[in-house]
């Protein structure tokens, strides 16, 4: 254990410095040792003191301290500094806690904790919540042990945890290190820093203390006898001679003995200050040295785990504490076993910590799935079960394993099976041993029973073979009849439950009990009713009861019969018993009432036979229903009345009414109910007009009186509740209310009585009612009672209003009302209403804009949060933003906001304030860093800001920001100066000054780095310094970073010259990173504390994983085969070196193949192979050669080999296959080893294996699945809790499984196990039982409801029932044993079958139809109605989904959902023609109508409820609907009853239903923009809102004008109708243009700025599209002139121009001639192309063909000779060896070789030839030209030959070359055209494309094998392979096509006739 001096005591303290501290000033600022430099403590009382900030914020503690600088981002090393003193506030670190947190005891408060960002958290419950919302298990374990540990009355075993913590983090060296010459740099480098750190922390220290002759004096003279012994404890600790020799301890001990001093010479600083206070004082810690435990490897732990255990001092033993090899800590083997299967473990050793388990208590089941394990629990004194699953998946419970084992795809049915049996075998060990059963006399023999301890004394009842328990008799005596107990076991337990209340009744069948419980509380007389049947089924109702009597075939109705005469005498004797009746004279003869307890006292009434209703009504309707006389009926009408019922001259005869309208807050609240003479009641007066509307015996008259009292009502109720009042805010015969609520909200009354919340809906009201203008324009004047106010900037008519609620920026809405009335909430959709909208210009879109600026300086003005200061200029004014950010805003005095001062001077230098003005604001930049220099024009500012990374990935930067006196930015100083040198303000005198600006910024910046140190290792310019405990590095231009990798990545991003980039890549040893000659050139590695590498790429990239640099290498073409192997060999060095080489290996063990090694360490065993692979058992071994392949004979060696650990070959298994069973407690394990190596857990993944590789036979799956098999009957047939029963066959057995649904299976005699009978017998079927044993199970599935039926074929069983009309379960099983889960499959089988006859299938469609029927006809909803003929019955649904909806039921029993569909039945089933007729006549009550138009017995159903929705429906003769006039009259003309005039009427139909919709809809207005007569509307769907549609007057519609146009051409309108509709189509944007002919239209589409269309529109409403097909349009037509076509031409070039010019994407740059410009494509096609424009608007690909252009339309010379030197720009160069004006190109890569030319007249040349040809073909005065040529092409030769050093060699053929790339392993290949591959392969599959002869390419593939393409005697003839380095293998076809294995398979297999020769030949060449 370490100890430290204790450093708030100061040296030379004394009681009487104390004294003198106290009288000193409290409230005082002092420096404190113990607080982060800068940072200081104010004292504030006694007791009590502050921290204080460098900027001067006072926080209460260090901790809240800690808070602000995480919020604040302060820099990491500072916090980790803050965070380190909180030990000085008693919070500790614990190993157990999760990373970055702390704790701390508060006495009685417990304890606290803080977490990695210094939040605060109260108590360990929120720490649990907080960490197990995290999901880290090692967190939430480690949590919980901590909790255990701190309970404990000591707090040292929490102390020594976190002091051995601090040891384990002190890593040593576990290698030498040889220093060579290239080291002593390094060295040098190490004793600069080690000197700056010794300058850093002892300059004040030896200054004050040079009179002492050593630190022993200093020692001495200044500490106590205890402190002197602490310190020499550091100096000089006892070490073992093992540490001695340790360069690490060394180091170890330096550091400690280094910051002990540090310690000293921090007390010593504060002692020359003498600043002393109360915090300073403490007292010394008693330093307590501990024993502590080590580490010590165990049997029970896996090779190189360890474990530790801690005394417990509360006797509560020792904790186990398990470290693994890698330095994780876990308290416990399970979370251990985790970890290792987490981060993939070896598989043996993963098994053998599952096997350490026992040590836990956790033990194996063979009744659990694979490699699970269960122990005993007991939690608040209850006993139970966890589980642990194989992937270490912890269940707390029975029932969260289940749930996993059922939703999981990895578990079957058996496994599901047994669980439930582990489980059921469980309960019943509990429930034997742990409760006490009783002999019952009232049971039958063998059962017993308990009472359950406690008040409610319930009794339970278990079997006679203690398998299953029971919560009452009732449960007992069902659980007898479903397992077939004897008749006289049944009676008996029945007669018991007489002791429970069950009864027994003369009106219930045989075997059925109930019981009923019954009595009066305060809602009325409670019934509770259960029903026993002798089947066993319970029943909760009579209802329920009576059923299931009606479904069951067992049950007649005198059965039904009795029980309702049961339930009637029992509600005799309820009513009778508990309620008093009494007459009343107003009730009909033999009526009773009753007034009910309670509150409300609700009346009854019970009528003479008993029958009881809730109210007067309810009696009415009953009495309509059953027909009571007239006398009796209005007897009880008059009773009513005394209830508020009324009768009215205005309702029919027979009518009553009930009104209540009453005056609340709200308004007026009004209840209505109407009862008619039919006895339907009604909530409305709506409802029952649109009954009455529906019943053909009320007329108009009828609907007249009633809507008469409607009205009457209406009047009545506003002239007695509501007091109008007119108003002079109204405009006259307009009245208002106020109502009385808190709001006290206005209404307005118009003056036809509706009534309004608000004046502006008024105005809308008024408007929709086109009310005269002038009462619209006085309410308009009246809104100004509402806040409505108007403005000149607003258009015409609108009104504004600010809102109430204020935006979260402060602002309050504005919200718009239009002339029209239309309200807009917001000045965007205020725009928006204005673009979408006609009759609004410019002038409205710039008053509104105006309108919105004008309010927006309004708001800012009159805001409070600007405030005056000296900050800004006189006028302006300033506010701090919201938020963390503390953001500065100004205010100008005319409104407007700037977010800083450098802004707001921009904007005053563009508005050209004054100059004063100006000059106030530039001086007052001196608040946001701006300075001014001598050496900057004047009026110019800079500042420089410095942008910090807090990652530690990226450099520090500075940035100097640049302001010119005309308000320019610049961000650098290179667009600084570019803008002074292009300036014609300043001179070559400014531009020299601004140099030296530079010079001089840059010169402050390196002079204020006078802590930054030069070294040797660094390149030039470059520095580093220490800061704390960080080394960090400048560059020359001032940018940091924290270290040298980071600094390396910098340097070559930056293209830093080489030499210096090389000298900060050695450097980086420094820094632990080494070079390694295996891997790529400049690579370097570095190793972890745990072992883990981390690699450098030589592009400075880092990697952490082997596996992320194996996928760089694979993925990137810059890696060679070289490099991979490289690598591939470092990893395994790598392995081999962190294999310890200090085990004794056993080279003479018989139990591995010869030259193989083993070595055991414990219980386990490691084997070595002759290369030095090490696996932990033979089995790896084996897969590992395999995996390499190695000699057959040695793979089998090694296969005998594994004997020796339990593997066994099986006569079931192919050939190579081995299994190894092992038994785990009272499971069996099963594994498998393939012949290809693969481990296999189960025989189901060996099966799936084997189906997924297609050389295993089904020979070979047939074995597995039996050996699987065998093993599981087996184990099945040994389990002991299958009972043999009376409900299975003989030789099967049952069981039952525990839990709530009391599961049963099967056991067959061979010991398959089933869930039901029904698969059993299925099973039985396939595998051909004896007919005896089939038919036997057959007969027991009676017992899970299976029945016969006359209807099914022989050995048919039908399982069926149903809870309602909706819910049907049915299920039929054939002799065959297929089960069918409908009719229809079964149908379509026995139709698909020679067994069954038509007879059989006619029956079972019989069947179906009776089953539907009886389920139909039980509904009881089903009624007569007079809308439907004699017979038929009608429904109404009550279900969610079809609610309301209407059924209707044949006589016959057949349903149907509408009439229609009944129509279209009885037509098909040929009914009576009157029985058709009658219902096509109620066809009426579904909305179908008889129109002239339609053919005799047709019918149409037609509504519209917009323009864009309608809905048609046709219904022929015939029964034939259809959707649409189109499809009905292709029926028409197909069928030949129909003529001619059947189809002409259908289409004035058409037209007619058409014309009436267009026309009804509401929205059509005249309008100016189209000829009188014609209207127009806006559409308002979402898919067509604001889309406009046009109404000829004769009522037809039209998208646009054009279409309405082309129409009236087509048409033959009059001439000026046509021209006028011509002219308003340029309010569709249609122009036109005097290029055009006469009369003809042109319109442009602009997508967007790059993307426009032009259409073209003739006199006849012809469209073109295009220019050229309007050009060839001209050109047809004879009409049009040559002159048409050049003037449509002149238009396009004009448009072209335009177009062209108008794009943004222009710019101006240096690379083109003045004038012209040069955009970037954006496209997917031309991504990144550049354009380029003329000054005339032409465009052109490249400046080559511009060039060309420009020559030949004799462009000035000047400008041609700057197009020509832009040439550079696209790589064009000139050469002394070229004629005059040309230029030339260079090959682009090493596939090109030709150059390419430009001429003096801008042609392009491809080659070096073609340009030869050219010259020749000239004038002869070109022959020098020529010569230069030819000298430069012989020089382009040479240069292409030593370029690309071609060879020629034997390894391809003659006239082909070779040539290595440097620094590859890759050649290229060259033909002898010139032609280059990238190998041998691609040239050989050119020479087959290009039909080379057969001898060229058999030459070219003999020399594949310089490639590694080989020959092998079982492939086919002609065929070859190569072998990659990661064992991927390719073939290559004797017709040179490369294929992979897979592809190569499937090609042998089609080309072999006999495909399994040449599929085994193939395999024996895999192998």
């Amino acid at each position: 254990m370490a100890y430290t001096v204790p450093r708030k005591r100061p040296l030379g303290y004394s009681q009487d410095l104390e004294n003198v501290q106290k009288k000193s000033k409290l409230d005082s600022t002092v420096n404190d040792i113990n607080l982060p430099e800068g940072w200081s403590k104010v004292v504030l009382s006694d007791s009590s003191s502050a921290v204080l900030s460098p900027d001067g914020r006072q926080f209460q503690s260090r901790l809240r301290a800690l808070q602000y600088m995480i919020k604040r981002s302060y820099d990491q090393a500072l916090i980790v500094e803050m965070r380190d003193l909180l030990v000085h506030e008693k919070w500790r670190e614990n190993p157990l806690l999760p990373d970055g947190w702390k704790y701390r005891k508060d006495g009685d408060r417990g304890i606290r904790f803080i977490d990695s960002q210094a939040a605060l958290i109260s108590n360990l419950e929120e720490a649990l919540a907080i960490v197990e919302n995290s999901g880290d298990k090692a967190d939430i374990d480690g949590l919980k042990m901590f909790n255990d540990i701190s309970s404990m009355e000591t707090e040292e075993t929490l102390w020594s945890m976190e002091d051995e913590n601090k040891d384990d983090n002190e890593v040593l060296m576990d290698e030498s290190v040889d220093v060579d010459e290239d080291d002593l740099e390094v060295m040098d480098e190490i004793l600069v820093i080690d000197e700056l750190k010794e300058e850093e922390s002892t300059s004040d220290f030896l200054s004050d203390s040079a009179n002492r002759s050593d630190v022993s004096g200093f020692l001495e003279s200044t500490l106590t006898e205890d402190e002197q012994q602490v310190i020499k404890i550091e100096i000089e600790p006892e070490l073992s001679p093992d540490v001695k020799t340790g360069l690490g301890d060394l180091l170890s001990l330096n550091y400690k003995v280094q910051s002990n001093l540090d310690n000293l010479k921090s007390v010593f600083r504060a002692e020359k200050g003498h600043k002393y206070d109360s915090e300073n004082v403490v007292k010394k810690e008693v330093i307590k040295k501990q024993e502590v435990s080590t580490w010590e490897p165990v049997e029970t732990l896996p090779a190189g785990w360890m474990c530790r255990e801690m005394a417990s001092p509360d006797g509560r033993g020792k904790r186990l504490f398990i470290l693994s090899p890698h330095g994780k800590v876990f308290p416990c083997r399970r979370l251990a076993l985790l970890y290792m299967i987490e981060n993939e473990f070896d598989e043996e050793e993963i098994e053998f910590m599952r096997n350490m388990l026992i040590h836990e208590r956790w033990e194996s089941n063979n009744m659990l799935p694979f490699c699970w394990r269960v122990r005993n629990t007991s939690i608040d004194g209850q006993r139970g079960k966890e589980f642990l699953s194989r992937d270490c998946t912890h269940f707390r419970s029975y029932k969260k394993a289940i749930d996993f084992i059922k939703s999981s795809s990895h578990f079957n049915n058996e496994d599901i099976a047994n669980f439930e049996a582990f489980s059921s075998e469980e309960s019943r060990r509990k429930r034997e041993n742990y409760y006490e059963w009783v002999a019952d006399e009232s049971l039958p023999t063998g059962w017993k029973s308990r009472k359950n301890i406690g008040t409610s004394g319930r009794q339970f009842f278990l079997s006679p073979t203690g398998e299953q328990q029971f919560p009452s008799r009732r449960v007992v005596l069902q659980h007898m009849i479903k397992e077939g107990y004897s008749e006289e076991e049944k009676i008996a337990m029945r007669e018991t439950l007489k002791l429970d209340g069950w009864e027994t009744n003369t009106n219930l069948p045989s075997g059925w009990l109930f019981r009923e419980v019954s009595g009066k509380n305060k809602s009325g007389i409670s019934v509770a009713v259960s029903l026993l049947s002798k089947e066993g089924a319970l029943f909760k109702s009579y209802k329920m009861a009576v059923e299931f009597m009606e479904e069951s075939k067992y049950y007649d109705e005198v059965d039904i019969e009795k029980l309702n005469k049961l339930i009637n005498a029992k509600t005799e004797i309820r009513r009778t018993m508990f309620n008093d009746w009494l007459e009343d004279d107003h009730l009909p003869e033999g009526w009773k009432w009753r007034v009910a307890d309670g509150k409300r006292g609700k009346q009854f009434f019970l009528s003479p036979k008993g029958e009881q209703f809730p109210s007067k009504t309810t009696v009415l309707q009953h009495m309509i229903r059953e027909e009571y006389s007239e006398e009796e009926l209005d007897a009880m009408r008059e009773s009513l009345k005394k209830d508020g019922w009324e009768s009215n001259d205005n309702l029919p005869a027979g009518f009553l009414y009930r009104e209540t309208s009453t005056r609340n807050r709200t308004g007026i609240s009004v209840s209505v109910n109407i009862l008619t003479v039919e006895g339907f009641i009604f909530k409305s007066y709506k409802l029952a007009l649109e009954f009455m509307k529906e019943n053909e015996r009320y007329d108009d008259k009828d609907f007249d009186n009633i809507k008469k009292l409607i009205n009457e009502k209406t009047d009545i109720r506003r002239t007695t509740l509501n007091d109008w009042l007119e108003d002079q805010s109204l405009p006259k015969g307009w009245k208002m209310r106020r109502s009385t609520g808190k709001t006290g909200k206005d209404f307005f009354l118009a003056p036809d009585g509706k009534q309004f919340g608000t004046r502006k809906l008024c105005l809308q009201y008024m408007m929709e009612q086109n009310f005269a203008p002038e009462q619209i324009e006085d309410m308009r004047r009246c809104l100004a009672f509402e806040g409505w106010e108007s403005s000149k900037k607003l258009p015409e008519k609108w009104l504004f209003k600010q809102s109430e609620t204020k935006t979260t920026s402060g602002a309050r809405h504005k919200t718009f009302l239009t002339a029209d009335g239309i309200e807009i909430r917001s000045f965007l959709k205020a725009l928006e209403y204005l673009m979408h909208n006609d009759g609004f210009t410019e002038k409205h879109f710039e008053g509104i804009q105006l309108f919105a600026d004008e309010k927006l300086v309004e708001r800012r003005i009159k805001s409070d949060d600007y405030i005056k200061n000296e900050s800004v200029p006189p006028g302006w004014k300033s506010r701090m933003a919201d938020g963390k950010t503390g953001k500065q805003f100004f205010l100008s005095p005319d409104g407007q906001e700037f977010a800083n001062r450098r802004i707001a001077l921009q904007h005053m230098i563009k508005e050209n304030f004054s100059h004063s003005e100006i000059e106030t604001m530039r001086n007052l930049l001196k608040f946001e860093g701006w300075s001014d220099s001598d050496n900057l024009p004047d009026g110019w500012m800079w500042r420089e800001t410095v942008s910090q990374d807090h990652s530690g990935t990226k450099a520090t930067s500075v940035q100097v920001w640049i302001l010119s006196v005309e308000g320019e930015l610049f961000e650098s100083y290179k667009t600084a100066i570019n803008f002074i040198e292009n300036s014609k303000k300043y001179d070559v005198e400014d531009v020299e000054n601004f140099s030296d600006f530079i010079t001089d910024v840059s010169n402050k910046r390196r002079q204020s780095m006078t802590d930054w140190k030069e070294v040797n290792s660094l390149p030039y310019g470059w520095k580093t310094k220490i800061g704390g405990s960080q080394q960090f590095f400048i560059s020359p231009d001032g940018l940091q970073f924290p270290n040298r990798r980071v600094a390396l990545k910098y340097m070559i991003d930056e293209n830093h010259p080489s030499i210096d980039v090389e000298k900060m890549r050695n450097s980086l040893k420094l820094e632990n990173w080494k070079e390694n000659s295996m891997l790529p050139i400049s690579w370097r590695y570095k190793r972890a504390k745990l072992g883990d590498i981390k690699y450098l790429t030589s592009d400075g990239e880092v990697i952490c994983s082997d596996k992320n640099v194996r996928e760089l290498m694979d993925t990137s073409d810059e890696f060679t085969n070289d490099d991979k192997e490289g690598f591939r060999m470092f990893t395994e060095v790598e392995c081999v070196r962190r294999r310890s080489t200090n085990y004794e290996w056993n080279d003479g063990d018989n139990t591995v193949p010869e030259g193989w090694k083993s070595r055991n360490q414990g219980d386990r065993k490691y084997f070595l192979s002759p290369d030095g692979q090490q696996f932990p058992c033979r089995r790896a071994a084996l897969q590992h050669m395999l995996k390499s392949e190695f000699e057959k004979e040695e793979i089998d060696e090694m296969r005998r080999m594994l004997q020796y650990e339990g593997w066994e070959i099986s006569k079931h298994l192919p050939q190579g296959w081995l299994q190894k069973i092992s038994h785990e407690g009272q499971s069996t394990i099963v594994r498998l080893l393939s012949m290809e190596g693969n481990l296999l857990e189960s025989y189901k993944t060996a099966i799936e294996y084997m189906e997924s590789i297609s050389h295993y036979t089904e020979a070979d799956l047939h074995g597995v699945q039996r050996l699987m098999e065998e093993k599981a009957s087996k184990r099945r047939l040994s389990m002991t809790n299958w009972k043999d029963g009376t409900s299975v066959s003989k030789g099967w057995k049952i069981r039952i499984a525990d839990g709530k649904t009391k599961k049963e299976f099967f056991l067959a005699p061979d010991g398959k196990q089933f869930p039901c009978r029904k698969a059993g017998l299925q099973h039985m079927i396939m595998e051909k039982y004896p007919t005896e044993e089939i038919e036997d199970m057959r007969r027991m599935l009676r017992f899970e409801g299976w029945e016969i039926n006359k209807n099914l074929p022989k050995g048919w069983r039908m399982r069926y029932s149903f809870s309602s009309v909706d819910s049907t379960n049915m299920s039929m099983l054939s002799k065959e044993g297929k089960e069918f889960k409908s009719y229809k499959p079964a149908i379509k089988f026995m139709e698909s079958s020679d067994m069954y006859t038509e007879s059989d299938i006619n029956d079972m469609k019989l069947l179906m139809e009776e089953k539907c029927v009886v389920r139909r006809q039980s509904i009881k909803d089903w009624e007569e109605d007079e809308t439907l003929p004699s017979g038929w019955r009608m429904r109404v649904a009550h279900g969610k989904a079809e609610a309301g909806k209407k059924f209707f039921l044949s006589p016959s029993g057949v349903q149907f959902p509408c009439r229609k569909a009944a129509l279209q039945f009885m037509i098909k089933e040929k009914f009576t023609h009157e029985e058709i007729e009658e219902m096509r006549e109620m066809l009426q009550f579904e909305g179908w109508e008889i129109n002239d138009y339609l053919p005799e017995d047709w019918r149409i159903r037609y509504s519209f409820s917009s323009a864009a929705s309608t809905n048609l429906s046709l219904l022929s003769s015939e029964g034939l609907q259809f959707k649409s006039y189109k499809i009905a009259m292709e029926f028409m003309e197909s069928n030949s009853k129909y003529t001619n005039m059947n189809v002409e009427n259908m289409k004035v139909l058409i037209e007619e239903k058409c014309t009436v919709r267009r026309q009804s809809i509401k929205d059509w207005e005249e309008d100016e923009t189209v000829p009188s007569g014609w209207k127009v509307r806006v559409a308002h769907g979402k898919a067509e809102a604001g889309k406009k549609f046009f109404l000829s007057p004769e009522g037809k519609q039209y998208p646009c004008r054009k279409a309405a146009m082309q129409f009236m051409i087509k048409e033959n309108y009059s001439e000026d109708q046509v021209e006028e509709m011509r002219i308003l189509l340029n309010y569709e944007g249609w122009e036109e243009s005097k290029y055009l002919p006469e009369k003809w239209r042109l319109r442009i589409n602009i997508k967007n700025s790059n993307s426009q269309s032009i259409v073209f529109l003739t006199p006849g409403g012809s469209e073109f599209k295009s220019y050229s097909t309007a050009i060839e349009f001209l050109l047809m037509d004879s009409k049009y002139s040559e002159d048409d076509v050049e003037n449509i031409k002149i238009l396009m070039e004009q448009h072209c121009t335009l177009r062209r010019t108008s794009n943004d994407q222009w710019e101006e740059n240096e690379t083109v001639p003045e004038g012209w410009k040069v955009r970037v494509a954006d496209g997917k096609a031309n991504s990144g192309k550049q354009f380029f424009l003329a000054p005339d608007g032409r465009q052109f690909p490249c400046r080559r063909i511009a060039l060309k252009t420009m020559i030949e339309d004799v462009f000035p010379q000047e400008d041609i000779e700057d197009m020509r030197n832009k040439l550079v720009y696209e790589g064009w160069e000139t050469s002394e060896n070229l004629p005059k004006f040309w230029y030339m190109k260079r090959p682009s890569n090493l596939k090109e070789y030709a150059f390419s030319f430009i001429t003096d007249v801008g042609d392009k040349l491809n080659s070096t030839k073609a340009a030869i040809e050219y010259l020749q073909s000239r004038n002869g005065d070109s022959i020098d030209e020529v010569d230069k040529l030819m000298s430069f092409s012989r020089t382009v030769k040479t240069n292409n030959t030593e370029r690309h050093e071609w060879e020629d060699d034997e390894t391809v053929p003659e006239g082909w070359k070779v040539k290595t790339i440097k620094g590859t392993n890759k050649t290229l290949v060259m033909d002898p055209s010139g032609k280059v591959f990238n190998n041998r392969r691609t040239a050989l599959k050119h020479m087959r494309n290009e039909n080379y002869s057969s001898f060229d390419r058999a030459e070219m593939r003999l020399k594949l094998r310089f490639e590694g393409w080989e020959i092998n005697q079982f492939l086919p003839q002609g065929w070859k392979y190569k072998l990659y380095a990661d064992n991927k293998l390719e073939f290559l076809t004797a017709n040179d096509e490369v294929l992979n294995s897979s592809t190569a398979y499937k090609h042998i297999m089609g080309s072999y006739e006999n495909s399994d020769a040449g599929i085994n030949q193939f395999k024996m060449a895999m192998q």
